[in-house]
């Protein structure tokens, strides 16, 4: 346990199994500190630092590590003389795969059964539910909407739950409960170790052969953080702002179909539209051609914008060349700048307002691409998201820049303006950054 109450009942699930467990004694009994980690988050692999060098003293070959409240559990498993840390994706994928298989050696599994992830969770577990023939069902990011699929399937006999899970370490066996469980978590993956070394086989092993069989797939989330009592809003303008953009590449992935989990609709490359079975959230998520997706959503509980990353290939190389290419096309985490497409408008007129240090405006005109980085042009090429390198400018505060077209490479734009107001950081003499995301619309001039 990581100072919380996981402690006494997963020792003692465990102890039932048949399994002894060494505990980190320093990290047994609550401390509202949590002096020994810097998050006591198991999403984070450094929380079960000590305990993987207490495993390798002792020759163990797992390491489980639950937070404060038990809900969530974090997994290390032993890779020749070290250890590797599992995502919550890879724990989730596997403990599904071995829900199903030993369902399917019992002649227990049909097409009634059905699983449960949020939408940000890996796009494997659906290739892996397939396989199987059952449902999976997707939900916003949160345990409660799983626990409502459980209460509108399952517990009226329509269906049976089987399993759920969601990206960030949380996973649920079971009707007992309406949340992520720590607890009977530990058991499964206690259990689904046994299981594979009484077979033969590693942890590592399965999880190799599930990727042999569906693909490699790489999952990455990564957080944009926001400050200030607009932070919020700020977050929601970037998430809207995309929602009204036209995305056909992100990088070298085409998407296929864009999903808006706001008006709970999927618009798909051919034009038609359909409808999202899901409760509504503020989510804009790219599905790729090549299998995965990119997504988008303002955190509920943090002023962090969350962009999910979940990428198919060959192999696990390929897999993180692409995204890293994918990445570098969405988003430049340094600069919290989103980039999204290559596509420029070379007639575009633009004017630059700086605010002096003496409280008068300055402006700037001219004409052409103003440098721009990335952004994204609908079929009518109205400007989303711009990022701009600057000229030395040392006496100037940056505070807004303006736009407008006079005309497009689509359609003729003739008095429209889009007003983009957001905050800057200098990197340099000669360039300075913003700190944060361009959010803006078009307004009449």
């Amino acid at each position: 346990p990581v100072h919380g109450s996981g402690y006494v009942p997963v020792t003692k699930i465990l102890k039932k199994l048949g399994i002894t467990a060494t505990v980190i004694s320093e990290q047994a009994n609550p401390d509202t500190e949590f002096s020994t980690v810097k998050v006591p988050n198991p999403e984070y692999a450094e929380t079960l630092s000590i305990a993987i060098e207490k495993a390798k003293e002792i020759g163990a070959d797992v390491v489980f590590g639950t937070d404060p409240d038990c809900d969530r559990l974090g997994v290390a498993i032993k890779d020749g003389e070290e250890f590797k840390s599992l995502s919550g994706n890879q724990v989730g994928v596997l403990l599904l795969d071995y829900i199903l298989k030993r369902l399917k050696e019992k002649g227990k599994l049909n097409s009634s059964n059905f699983a449960v992830i949020s939408f940000v969770t890996t796009s494997l577990a659906k290739s892996v539910a397939n396989d199987y023939g059952i449902d999976l069902m997707e939900t916003p990011v949160g345990f409660k909407y799983i626990g409502e699929k459980i209460k509108l399937y399952d517990d009226t006999g329509r269906r049976k739950f089987v399993f759920g899970f969601e990206e960030s370490c949380g996973y649920l066996r079971g009707t007992h409960a309406r949340d992520k469980d720590g607890v009977v978590a530990s058991m499964l993956f206690a259990e689904m170790f046994c299981y594979y070394t009484y077979n033969g086989i590693s942890i590592k092993d399965r999880l190799e052969e599930i990727y042999k069989k569906y693909g490699y797939v790489v999952d990455k989330s990564v957080s944009v953080e926001y400050s200030g009592l607009n932070a919020m809003d700020e977050m929601n303008k970037v998430v809207n702002s995309m929602r009204k953009s036209t995305v056909k590449t992100i990088g070298k992935e085409k998407v296929k179909a864009t999903r808006d989990y706001l008006t709970l609709t999927k618009k798909i490359t051919n034009g038609d539209v359909v409808k999202i079975d899901c409760d509504t959230a503020n989510a804009v998520y790219y599905e790729l051609e090549g299998g995965g997706f990119v997504c988008l959503r303002p955190s509920g509980t943090e002023p962090k914008l969350k962009i999910y990353y979940s990428l198919k290939a060959k192999d696990e190389e390929t897999a993180n060349a692409k995204l890293e290419e994918l990445k570098t096309a969405v988003s430049d985490l340094d600069k919290a700048t989103v980039k999204i497409g290559s596509t420029y408008g070379d007639n575009l007129n633009y004017v630059r307002r700086y605010l002096l240090e003496d409280g008068t405006y300055a402006t700037t005109p001219g004409v052409g691409q103003a440098t721009p980085i990335a952004h994204e042009t609908e079929a009518d090429n109205e400007m989303q998201i711009i990022y701009f390198e600057r000229e030395n400018q040392k006496d100037v505060v940056l505070m807004n820049w303006q736009c407008h077209y006079a005309g497009a490479v689509n359609k003729d734009y003739t008095a429209v303006s889009a007003d983009w107001v957001c905050g800057f950081r200098r990197n340099t003499d000669t360039e300075m950054s913003m700190n944060g995301f361009v959010v803006g619309g078009s307004i009449p001039l």
